[in-house]
């Protein structure tokens, strides 16, 4: 046989091979053990610290911030990663194609593998491989917070007579109880961060330190949300020093919410296919889909004067997206809070209900949604708000303002 001829037939051989396995053979393709994973949480250091009233004045959220690092870590001795999937990006490769792999903390960002025999339902070896020095990886996994309540199973959900897609589905707060409620002053925090589901999804996953580690990346699935109550001239005669502002709850808000590993965040749920998953998850009780969620108070602490103070509620809540806001016919964000304050002229206690509405505002899974609210009665106007802030990084970006209104207020739609 003419000798161009046989190796032409021998490549085509081969490239017959690759596809049949789905496997493409790179020069780069030579595996390399991962020794370790390290995993941080992208959050905003500099928002830990400040007590202004447009960043983060108290800490919210699972983990730790290294300062030497600048990094937040996990800080849990329980803390455990599950890697829902971990391959080659493009023609993954199938014996170093992985699914389901726990990993347990040890500790200052780092991560192990458990011992054989340690996980029975982990089916994957303890010695893991990149496929190849360069290529890009995609890696898929999530953290749940230690907690005995934490409600978060996955469900395959059938999509027609042949096929079913597997999702997450997850519930925010305690679901016997008819408010989520996060109010305490000693626990409010604590409560919150035993809802601080943690994710990732990388496509561009790629060896670091010639390939010995993988450095995981986590975000925050749900939407944390803070409100500021400012009081600005609200009554005359310096009477705003002795004015509070309490039990500020965000009413109707989603209870469940679902994640489909399409990103690292979690959405509200808005099919017929979910809420009868829902139904089937918790056959016999009676489950409402809607709560009102009661914020903790946090006072900054700003200008503690005769004609200025500031108070600030934070709450965690599902994501709403703009799926979501159609699915409900746009149904808008509803606060109410009480202020007690002194009658001006008989000194007796008065206590005052405020309701107002923002329309159209996107809680956004992984940022804080900073709603601003003043109160100023000097004409009689009542103005409001709204920034949206990263978890990480830490800078504010103000996206849009709403407009001015006596006790509701609206904003145009915005992509």
């Amino acid at each position: 046989m003419n000798k161009n001829i046989y190796i032409a037939i021998m490549s085509i051989f081969a490239l017959c091979s690759c596809n049949d396995t789905n496997e493409l053979i790179t020069p780069e393709s030579n595996p390399i053990e991962i020794k370790s994973f390290q995993a941080g949480i992208l959050s905003a250091p500099a928002s830990r610290a400040t007590t202004t009233s447009n960043n983060l004045g108290t800490a919210i959220g699972r983990g730790t911030y290294n300062e030497a690092t600048n990094t937040i870590n996990f800080d849990n001795d329980n803390d455990k990663i599950v890697i829902t999937t971990f391959q080659r990006a493009n023609n993954p490769v199938e014996r170093y194609s992985y699914h389901n792999l726990i990993l347990n903390y040890q500790g200052n960002g780092s991560w192990e593998r458990p011992m054989e025999g340690e996980t029975p339902t982990d089916g994957n070896e303890k010695t893991l491989f990149w496929t190849d020095a360069t290529s890009a990886n995609q890696l898929i996994a999530y953290s749940i917070p230690v907690s005995n309540t934490f409600d978060w199973d996955s469900i395959e959900v059938k999509i027609d007579d042949k096929s079913s897609i597997k999702y997450y589905y997850g519930s925010l707060g305690d679901i016997t109880k008819d408010t989520i409620d996060f109010s305490d002053n000693e626990e409010g925090i604590n409560l919150m961060n035993a809802e601080d589901l943690l994710l990732v999804k990388n496509d561009t996953l790629t060896p670091s330190d010639n390939g010995a580690k993988a450095i995981l990346h986590f975000r925050h699935a749900l939407s944390c949300v803070r409100v500021n109550v400012n009081l600005k001239d609200y009554l005359a005669n310096g009477g705003d020093k002795n004015t509070t502002i309490s039990n500020l709850r965000v009413l109707n808000q989603p209870v469940f919410y679902r994640w489909d590993q399409g990103d690292a965040g979690v959405r509200a749920l808005t099919t017929d296919v979910d809420n009868e998953v829902i139904k089937e998850k918790y056959e016999g009780k009676d489950m409402t889909l809607r709560k009102p969620v009661k914020f903790y108070n946090y006072n900054t602490a700003s200008a503690d004067t005769d004609k200025e103070k500031t108070f600030s509620f934070y709450g965690l809540l599902v994501p709403q997206d703009q799926q979501y806001y159609n699915a409900a016919e746009k149904e808008p964000l509803k606060i109410e809070f009480m202020a007690h304050y002194a009658d001006a002229e008989t000194g007796e206690p008065v206590s005052k209900l405020y309701r107002s509405t923002f329309n159209n505002v996107l809680l956004k899974p992984g940022f804080i949604t900073i709603l601003n609210i003043d109160l100023n009665h000097k004409g009689e106007i009542i103005s409001y708000n709204v920034d949206y802030v990263d978890w990480s990084p830490s800078h504010a970006t103000k996206q849009m303002e709403l407009e001015k209104g006596d006790d509701t207020f609206d904003m145009s739609e915005f992509n």
